[in-house]
């Protein structure tokens, strides 16, 4: 109300005639000066009187009147400028890739929406652990990236009073179950399930990556069940391309949630087996304590 009564101020100080201004407001004479009361009584001090049969300004009223229209002004372009921005506000926000194929990685991203992007706050910018040439948490601690996605066999009770004693904040993401890519020839190719047990007698390919979360949980996961790890390690630095080129006769382990969005089974020569459904990973996102994203 009080910028109509400015704008119904500015008209009448221009004219100095409260008929010319109605006129040109198109309103009625005892309205604009009922307006112009109403005005006065809200900002506390008279903005004109009657001097000689003639309306004049207040010395308020001059000073208000000179420097309201340069203020009116620059509101309405502010106004203008502001009409045009986007109503959705996206924060940037650095987050290292997993160690997975790339499209593997967006699998995570709705997890990431969900968790802390309800409101589309954030624009997620992914880099991978080799542009980053740093481990996961070195990255998230010296700044480089703001947030990582993490894969641990730990429970969040567990993992995340732990990573909260190294300088983290952690979010639990999602539990993913774990299947076993195998070659389709494998006599375990047929399974509904792939026990533990059998798992011990498959030849499982590591990349030694120290990002790639698996390798670590598979050896404390057969050593639980007091079997002996069997297991290759390959020299491939940080990138998994290998998968999908490279020794055919090995099995590999996987989130089993690929197998449908990323379909790893393009290849006729193998499938996707579940692991035992008692056996999963966790996913968490960290971020330093001191960041407060989370």
């Amino acid at each position: 109300m009080l910028d109509s009564w400015i704008d119904e101020f500015l008209v009448t100080a221009k004219y100095m005639n409260i008929s010319r201004a109605a006129s040109e407001l198109h309103m009625t004479q005892p309205n604009l000066s009922r307006h112009i009361k109403q005005m006065e009584a809200e900002i506390g001090f008279r903005l004109f009187a009657h001097q000689g049969g003639r309306l004049v300004l207040t010395p308020a009223g001059v000073e208000y009147a000179e420097n309201l229209a340069g203020i009116m002004s620059n509101l309405r372009e502010l106004t203008k400028r502001c009409a045009t921005m986007p109503d959705n506000i996206h924060q940037p926000l650095t987050v290292q890739k997993a160690p997975y194929p790339d499209e593997a990685g967006k699998l995570y991203l709705r997890f990431l929406n969900k968790v802390i992007n309800e409101e589309n706050f954030y624009e997620f910018n992914f880099v991978s652990e080799s542009q980053s040439r740093k481990t996961f948490k070195p990255s998230v601690l010296d700044g480089e990236v703001d947030i990582a996605v993490l894969y641990l066999f730990e429970a969040p009770e567990v993992a995340i009073p732990r990573l909260a004693q190294d300088g983290f904040s952690a979010l639990f993401l999602a539990k993913v179950p774990l299947g076993v890519w195998l070659p389709a020839e494998h006599e375990l190719a047929h399974e509904t399930e792939i026990s533990v047990e059998q798992l011990s007698c498959v030849t499982v390919l590591f990349p030694n990556n120290p990002n790639y979360p698996l390798g670590e949980g598979y050896e404390n996961l057969l050593a639980k069940h007091s079997l002996t790890p069997n297991y290759r390690e390959v020299h491939i630095g940080s990138r998994l391309s290998f998968i999908f080129h490279q020794n055919p006769e090995y099995a590999y382990l996987f989130p089993y949630d690929m197998r449908d969005d990323f379909t790893l089974s393009w290849q006729d020569s193998r499938v996707m087996i579940p692991l035992d459904k008692n056996v999963t990973f966790s996913v968490y996102v960290i971020a330093a304590k001191e960041s407060g994203l989370f």
